[in-house]
């Protein structure tokens, strides 16, 4: 449940509505709400642990795609470790390999069709289709 809020809380901002609200029932009150005064506070208090940011992503480009043979492999904001599988359109795997991705580079695989799976050192897992004629 916690995170939930937390996650209301990051995307529903206190507005001027509410601000005015909470003040005007304060003066009835006697007590206003402090997380509408100091939005800060919630995340302070009780969200630090929860964030809300998705895990880094990669785009890989193949090209050209369809190949004669030889393709490129472009992992964009990407350097580091890399693996690399290989497996048949039915799912059977061909080839691992442990490469360290610096840049583009190039790969050569014989005719078929191909399903690539590249995993960051962070566990991201990114999988394509190589076509080669």
């Amino acid at each position: 449940m916690l995170p939930d809020i937390c996650r209301w809380h990051r995307t529903d901002k206190v507005d001027s509505t509410e601000y005015d609200r909470t003040m005007a029932i304060g003066r009835t009150q006697s007590n206003i709400n402090p997380f509408v005064i100091d939005p800060t506070l919630a995340e302070r208090c009780f969200c630090k642990t929860h964030t809300d940011i998705p895990p880094k992503s990669h785009i890989v480009n193949i090209f050209p795609n369809p190949s004669k043979g030889l393709f490129y492999v472009e992992i964009k904001d990407y350097i580091g470790p890399v693996i690399m599988k290989i497996f048949t359109t039915s799912g059977k795997l061909l080839e691992t390999h442990h490469l360290m991705y610096s840049g583009l580079m190039s790969w050569r695989l014989g005719s078929g069709i191909w399903k690539v799976t590249f995993i960051t050192d962070q566990n991201l897992e990114v999988s394509t289709i190589v076509v080669i004629q």
